[in-house]
């Protein structure tokens, strides 16, 4: 489990959970931490960063290795790359974004 990340209730997960990120249900991520990122001390020019990365990750359509290579053709600051250095050497793989239906979504 990465830095700043949270596992809601009843959650269950067989795989890492990058940094920043909030896990619910059995191995999804749901969204940002950006509460997390925020109690942490985390500028807003940080966390618009952080925001892109995780974007560029789960939202961009790219799977895990696209994006990695995506990420190593820009400049991040080193909370970020502590993000993509999770996702670069995670063994059991990473917690895909969920699914939710509206009524299942708690956030």
């Amino acid at each position: 489990m990465g830095a700043v990340s949270l596992l809601l209730e009843n959650s269950g997960v067989g795989k890492d959970i990058p940094p920043f990120s909030i896990a619910i249900g059995k191995n999804s991520i749901a969204a940002l931490n950006v509460i997390g990122l925020r109690r942490a001390g985390f500028g807003p020019a940080l966390r618009k960063e952080i925001k892109s990365a995780f974007d560029l990750l789960y939202r961009s359509g790219l799977n895990a290795k696209q994006a990695l290579e995506e990420a190593e053709k820009r400049t991040w600051l080193p909370e970020t790359m502590t993000f993509w250095n999770f996702v670069a050497t995670t063994k059991r793989g990473m917690c895909p974004m969920g699914r939710w239906k509206k009524e299942e979504n708690r956030i």
